[in-house]
């Protein structure tokens, strides 16, 4: 559906979500902050760095990258869950954050779909818990996400699961 007086082009293309286009960024921009929630972790680092917020600006090198892959596919496998199964899972990201940095932590967590839960705070940091339940398939999303938030505001000690559904 287009909207000509917005300029809005507005893709719905399945149960699961929507995409939405413009050849403006201000006529996006007040969607972004109001709906970033529901922006897909497939696409929050992208997008985030269209609106210069959140994650932008955080760059993974190509070392950090490899590392991530290598410890994620080893934990995968270590797992014996099969991908190609149903796999859902309790996936739990954990991060030690400094003390000044904490409170903006979590709320730009909160304008993701992960929940957040402070487990205990030290006297220069904080330990945060940052949670969904997901496809196991899906870490590396989530890993990249994950690790650029440890990146840009303390450090992402790295991820733990439960197995949901047989």
């Amino acid at each position: 559906m287009y909207n000509k007086t917005k300029g809005i082009l507005f893709h719905m293309y399945d149960d699961r979500g929507c995409d939405v286009f413009s050849s403006k960024i201000s006529t996006l921009s007040p969607l972004y902050y109001l709906h970033r929630k529901w922006i897909l972790d497939f696409n929050r680092y992208e997008i985030d760095n269209l609106f210069g917020e959140g994650l932008a600006g955080v760059i993974e090198t190509d070392e950090e990258q490899k590392t991530r892959w290598e410890l994620n596919n080893k934990k995968v496998t270590d797992s014996g869950i099969n991908l190609k199964q149903v796999n859902t899972c309790h996936i739990s990201h954990h991060f030690a954050i400094p003390l000044e940095y904490a409170d903006e932590f979590a709320k730009e967590i909160e304008f993701t779909s992960f929940s957040i839960h402070q487990i205990s705070k030290m006297d220069d940091r904080v330990r945060f818990i940052v949670t969904k339940i997901e496809a196991l398939a899906l870490i590396g999303y989530q890993t990249h996400l994950m690790s650029m938030y440890g990146k840009k505001y303390g450090t992402y000690e790295g991820w733990s699961f439960e197995k949901q559904f047989d």
